[in-house]
Formats: structure tokens, sequence, C-alpha cells
């Protein structure tokens, strides 16, 4: 519609300007029909003159009286010309007018569609809120029954339990009844001939034999009753823990709400600046916040990963150190594509970002060599990287023999060691949501291949819909879109 508009307005333009062209022509032959006017009143006082002239210039007189006419033939046809330039423009004007109010309308149209789609964008936010707030309390609900359902189910192999025990311990008292009847059968042919006092000693042992068995059992019967104590307090104690990380996690969710577009700048890079600098002044991740796993290709398109420490983010890209003989940097050579994840699990953010990584000048790897300390610009010199060894004390022996042949001076950087920076081409910025429903948004642009070719990060697998579907390219030559979680 606002194109339409646009070329009814350059069409007005054009007509207005042909309208202003034709009055200046219609000006122009007005003064040539002046300039004939007079030029006739003058030819009219010549012919009055020649009339009293000899009949020998009558001839001269036909012609010019054939001049007057064609000259009135000219202006009659300027003055119609004038009448249709006039008619045209009075026409140009009536059709200017009905395109302003054309255009009135259908401004007025999309402020009102506008509003509506405004106030319609309004019902869906209250009602997802109205959804989102009864699922929390049917969440919570669910939560509560089941907390209870495990109570009831802890309480009830509990009784299982002790009802086991005091089974098993039935069981073991039939026996010995059983026992005792036996030895009571086997004794009564002989009872006869024992004495009294020998009859009363044996009732006596036997009765304190039966004590004896009965604390065992009572024993047994309290440290199994203990046992099953520990086991429910040890479940108790994992389910409020448990708990515990529930809140603190949805606590976190809550305290950012949901991440949209307007929240984040238009240049992923300074985003991704902003967030480690949040979690580093938080202080929650401890000191390591910028560790982020690097994952690597190489040239037979086998993966591998490792965790390194982010250095800083350049306004082109994120810059690493590293030994260059070691298997990243192996593979980085043999093929510079590799893509690299921040997690912040107290923050529930994450970033993903795929990329070309290329070397840093050796200016920029001295000076950064220079910032370490001692130990660890020894410990350069002196670890091959990812090499196999013996043992770490054949590491911590070289690394001595390295300190004393530094002693007393600078420890220079070693050639095969040096900074790497990865230049994105897609940066994902991802925070958690309820119920696995988390925010994700996508900044993507073009990225030059290996053989020197611009490759196209828009589509193939998991990546739908070309270069700009979903998205909006920003002044710096991203496309944001957001991802569905």
């Amino acid at each position: 519609m606002d194109s339409e508009k646009e070329a009814l307005m350059a069409e007005v333009e054009k007509e207005r300007a042909r309208g202003e062209v034709l009055n200046g022509e219609v000006e122009m032959m007005r003064n040539e029909v002046e300039t004939m006017r007079n030029e006739v009143e003058m030819m009219r006082a010549e012919m009055f003159e020649m009339e009293m002239r000899a009949c020998v210039e009558e001839k001269l007189r036909a012609d010019m009286q054939e001049r007057v006419e064609e000259a009135e033939n000219v202006a009659d046809r300027a003055e119609m010309e004038v009448a249709h330039a006039t008619a045209e423009k009075e026409r140009l004007m009536v059709e200017l007018e009905m395109l302003h109010r054309i255009s009135e309308e259908e401004r007025e149209r999309a402020e009102a569609e506008e509003r509506e789609r405004a106030e319609a964008e309004e019902r869906k936010r209250q009602a997802l809120e109205r959804e989102r707030q009864r699922e929390e309390e049917a969440r919570k609900r669910q939560k509560e029954r089941l907390c209870e359902a495990e109570e009831m189910a802890a309480r009830a192999e509990m009784e299982a339990a002790r009802a086991e025990a005091e089974k098993e311990m039935l069981e073991r008292e039939m026996e010995m009844l059983r026992a005792r009847s036996a030895e009571t059968g086997s004794v009564c042919v002989k009872w006869e001939h024992v004495s009294e006092e020998e009859q009363a000693q044996a009732k006596e042992r036997e009765m304190e034999e039966a004590r004896n068995r009965e604390m065992e059992i009572e024993l047994e019967r309290r440290q199994a009753e203990e046992s099953e104590m520990q086991k429910v307090e040890e479940w108790e104690r994992k389910k409020a823990e448990e708990r515990e990380r529930q809140n603190a996690e949805a606590e976190a969710a809550a305290s950012h709400g949901r991440l949209k577009r307007c929240d984040l700048s238009p240049d992923p890079l300074a985003q991704v600046r902003a967030w480690v600098q949040e979690v580093g002044e938080g202080g929650r991740e401890g000191e390591e916040h910028t560790r982020m796993c690097l994952s690597t290709v190489n040239a037979h398109g086998v993966p591998s990963a490792r965790m390194v420490l982010m250095k800083r983010v350049d306004d082109d890209g994120i810059v690493f150190f590293t030994n260059y003989e070691s298997r990243k940097s192996h593979e980085l050579k043999e093929n510079p594509f590799c893509a690299c994840v921040f997690y912040w699990p107290t923050m529930n953010w994450s970033i993903r970002i795929q990329g070309r990584a290329h070397m840093l000048a050796e200016d920029e790897s001295d000076r950064y060599f220079a910032s370490r300390a001692r130990r660890s610009q020894v410990g350069s010199h002196a670890s091959r990287q990812s090499q196999p060894i013996s043992s770490i004390d054949q590491v911590l022996a070289a690394v001595d023999h390295v300190d004393i042949s530094f002693q007393d001076r600078e420890v220079p950087r070693p050639s095969r060691w040096g900074g790497w920076k990865i230049v994105p081409f897609s940066i994902e910025f991802w925070q958690s949501g309820a119920n696995r429903l988390h925010d994700r948004f996508e900044y993507r642009r073009e990225v030059e291949g290996k053989d020197g070719a611009w490759l196209d990060t828009f589509s193939g697998p998991g990546v739908e819909g070309g270069s700009d579907a979903n998205g909006e390219r920003n002044a710096q030559g991203w496309v944001v879109r957001q991802l569905s979680p």
C-alpha cells in the first residue's frame, strides 16, 4: 500500500511539472499572439496607406490580407491550446485533491489497524500471562501432591520394613521355642535322675539364655529402626535440597523475566561482552567466569572439545591463548571453522558461537604473554601440550629446569605459544525459561570460506527459511532471528 501511494504521488508530481511547462508555453503563445495582433494593426495601417497608392499595390495588399488571416488563425489555435491547458490543469488539481483525500483515508485506516494490532497483542499477552499463572499454580499443586505421595510412600516403606523386622524376630523366637522344646524332650528321660539343685541351675541358665536372646532380638530391632530412620532422613534431606534448587532456578528465571529482542544490543559481540561482564561482577560463577567449551574438527571430520579461558572480546571476535602445537591448534590449522559455548548455570544464560579462527599477530601474543605470571610463562616453555608423558614429575622437572635457565631475567614468549581469534558468523543467546520454554535469539551473517568463496550460513540441516526468513538485517549486517525453544 505504501509503495502504491508513493507511485501515485510521484505521478502527481510529474503531472504538476507538466502543467507548469504547459503554462509557460501558453504564456509564450499569448505573447506571440499579442505581437501578431500588433503586427496586424500595423499591417492594417499600412494597408490604409497603401489604398491611397496606386492600384499596382493591390497584389501586395492581398498578400498582407492573407498574412493577417494566417495570424488570426494562429491566434485562435493558441487560444484553444490555452483553454485546453487550463482545463488539463484543473483536471490535475482535482486528481491531486482526490489523492490527498485517499492518502489521508489510508493513513487513518493504517492507524486504526495499528491500534487494533496493538490491542490484539496486549490481549494475547494478558492471555499468555494468565495461562502462565495457571500453569505455575498447577505445577505447584502437582509438586505438592508429588511430595505428599513420596512422603506416604516413604512411610509405607518404613512400615513395611518394620513389619518385616518384626516378622523376622517372631520367626527367630519360634525357632528358639522349637529348639527349646526339642531340648526339653531330649532331657525329659534323664530329668528324674537330676537333683533339685541341678534342676534349678539348669532352669536359671535357660532363663538367662532366653533373656540374652531377647536382648539381642531387641537390639537388632532397634538397629533396623535406626537404619530405616536414617534412610527416611536422607530421603527428606535430598528432597529438601531438590526443592531449594528448583526454587533457586525459578527465582533466577523470574529475576530476569523473558528475554526480548529489545533487551539485546544490535552488535552481538557487544552483547557477549555485556553478559560476561555482568556474570563477572555478580561473582556467583567464581573467578573463571570466562571459561568456554571450544570445539574443533580435524581434516577427517572428527570433532573434539575442551574447556579454555576466553581472554577478551574485541569488536571483531573472541580471543584465547594456547600452545600452537596442541591438538586444538593443529585442528584449527587444518580446518579454521570452530564453535564455542559459554554456560552460566547461576544466571540461566548460555551463548553459542560459530566462527572462523585465525592466529593473532606476534606483537599481540607478546603483549599478553608479558602480562602472565612468571610460573605460567615458564610452564609454556616446559610443557609440550597434548604430547604423551611418563608422569607429571617429568613436566615438573622440566619446569624447574626452565625456571633456573631464565633466572634473573624475563621469560620470552616461545614461538610455539600464542593467541587465536574466533571471528563469528553465528551467535545465539539463550536464557532458561519455565517448562523448558527457553528464549533464543540468533545473530547470523555470511562468511568467507577457505577457498575465498562466500558460504551460505543460512541454509542446510537445522537452518530453514532462507537468508532473511523471520529475521531483520540490522545496520551491522547481522540478521537477527528468534528461534523456537
